[in-house]
């Protein structure tokens, strides 16, 4: 008998993000590939000053259940 997947509980991933424009994109295209089908994806960046708010942005425009958050500054920086 095969077995039916339960996708009953949601899974939160997190992307945490600071210039990762060169990695970013593939990141979230992995996550986005996964089997298991309830996921909600959570990015949040600190104040990149490349563009990986932009790459994550575009990126979003395809997915509309993408929850997205910036940060006005860096937070390693005091």
């Amino acid at each position: 008998m095969e077995k039916k997947e339960d996708y009953s509980t949601l899974v939160s991933i997190v992307v945490v993000t600071y210039n990762s424009s060169k990695s970013v994109l593939d990141t979230l295209e992995s996550v986005k590939a996964q089997t298991y089908q309830n996921i909600e994806i959570i990015i949040t960046d600190d104040c990149s000053t490349d563009n990986t708010v932009e790459i994550c942005r575009h990126w979003i425009e395809q997915y509309n259940t993408i929850q997205y958050n910036t940060i006005q500054y860096n937070t390693t920086i005091q």
